[in-house]
Parts: structure tokens; C-alpha cells; sequence
């Protein structure tokens, strides 16, 4: 099933970005948190922490977490990293939104996520879910497969146990796809997963993802539908 979903959500591919920065449109950015860019963009993020002779199934569930951390003005400030033996799994801390964590690392809440609200049991191709054992089995597919997982953070979310970030997976790319990565955070919200928290003026704490999230609503209406 992780498998098959992992196919399903690879995003498509193009040459790989020496300036992922420059290929990044920065105006839809809401400080470190960005849109979905094209999967190749991140190949060059991803460069030094992929095995780039060997799959996934190769390197036999080995992967790391990296956590970069920036300043308010996005200038990265400190990288961290954390080697895995095995996969990441999703974390029930903090209780109403979405994380992960790993051995040794450090709980990963996606900034500004929610599970989606629909209230009771509910068909999700072809399973029956409800909206919090939806998210845990989306971002375990997420976590599977992959050699590596960069998030984002800021500077003042260190050494905190939960921190909020938002963060990539490598992929490996399938069939003529190229090596890139993708956005757990979008992957999520593009099908309705996840929803976007608000502050207290009512205004979403993840603007960059308003018009997926719209989107992602009508998918997961159109999939859930009896």
C-alpha cells in the first residue's frame, strides 16, 4: 500500500537545480515555507545525503533526517543531522496536528498542519479511514522509500523537542523521471489530508499552500463521496 501511494504522489521531474534558490518562486514564499517547486529543483539539496549509485531498496531502510535551520531573514544558521536504520514514523505528540521522529531525533511537526475534519469513518481509496489514522498512513508513505528527509526550521525551534518545520523527501524518480524531492507538506495538503491552521485574526498560517489546499478540499470531497 506505502509503495503503491509512493508511485502515485512522485511529482514530475526535470534536470537537476545547481540553483535550486534561483529556480524557487520566491514570492509565493511565506518566509522558509514555499510551494511545491519541481521535483529536480531539490537534486542538488538532496546531493549530499542520497547514495547516488544505489535505490532505496539498496541501501535497506538506512536514511537520515536533516534539519536545517535559518534566521529570520533566511540565511541558513545551523545544519543538523540525524542517520536512520530505519524508516521514520508518524508521532502522536503534539496530539492535534501532524509529525514524525525518528531514533534519536527530535519530534517534527509540519508547521501550520492540521489532519483533515471530516468527522467519523469514511472511504479513502478503497480503505476505511478516519481523518487521524488518514494523515498517520499518508506521511508513513511519505517517510517510506526514500534516503533522505531535509525540514526546515527556524533558528529558534533548536533543541526543542517538537519543532515546526517544513519538510522535502528525496525521490528517486520512476521510469524517465530524474533524482529530485518533494514536499511532504504539499503532498499532504494537495489531497486534503492535511488542512491549514489559522492565528487568532482568522488569517492561515500557511498562505503559500492556500490555493492547493482549496484544491486538495475538492480532491478529498470527490474521493470520500459515498
Amino acid at each position: 500500500m506505502r509503495f503503491a501511494f509512493a508511485l502515485i504522489a512522485l511529482v514530475p521531474a526535470i534536470a537537476a537545480a545547481a540553483a535550486a534558490a534561483a529556480a524557487q518562486d520566491h514570492a509565493a514564499c511565506h518566509g522558509i515555507y514555499c510551494p511545491q517547486t519541481k521535483a529536480a529543483d531539490y537534486a542538488a539539496e538532496f546531493g549530499p545525503y542520497v547514495a547516488a549509485d544505489k535505490t532505496w531498496e539498496q541501501v535497506k531502510g538506512r536514511n537520515v533526517l536533516v534539519l536545517k535551520y535559518y534566521d529570520r531573514t533566511g540565511a541558513l544558521a545551523s545544519v543538523k543531522t540525524y542517520p536512520q536504520t530505519r524508516y521514520m514514523e508518524p508521532a502522536k505528540t503534539p496530539s492535534d496536528g501532524i509529525a514524525f521522529a525518528g531514533q534519536g531525533t527530535p519530534t517534527i511537526a509540519l508547521y501550520g498542519l492540521s489532519p483533515c475534519k471530516k468527522p467519523g469513518n469514511f472511504d479513502f481509496k478503497g480503505q476505511t479511514f478516519t481523518c487521524d489514522t488518514l494523515w498517520q498512513d499518508r506521511l508513513e508513505t511519505s517517510l517510506y522509500a526514500t534516503q533522505a528527509v531535509i525540514c526546515r526550521a527556524y533558528t529558534d525551534q533548536i533543541d526543542k523537542p517538537v519543532q515546526d518545520a517544513t519538510c522535502l523527501r528525496a525521490d528517486e524518480g520512476f521510469g524517465t523521471k530524474t533524482r529530485g524531492g518533494a514536499v511532504i507538506d504539499d503532498n499532504l495538503v494537495g489531497l486534503g489530508v492535511a488542512v491549514i491552521d489559522k492565528d487568532a485574526s482568522g488569517k492561515p498560517l500557511r498562505p503559500e499552500l492556500v490555493t492547493l489546499a482549496a484544491r486538495g478540499a475538492r480532491t478529498f470531497d470527490a474521493i470520500t463521496a459515498p
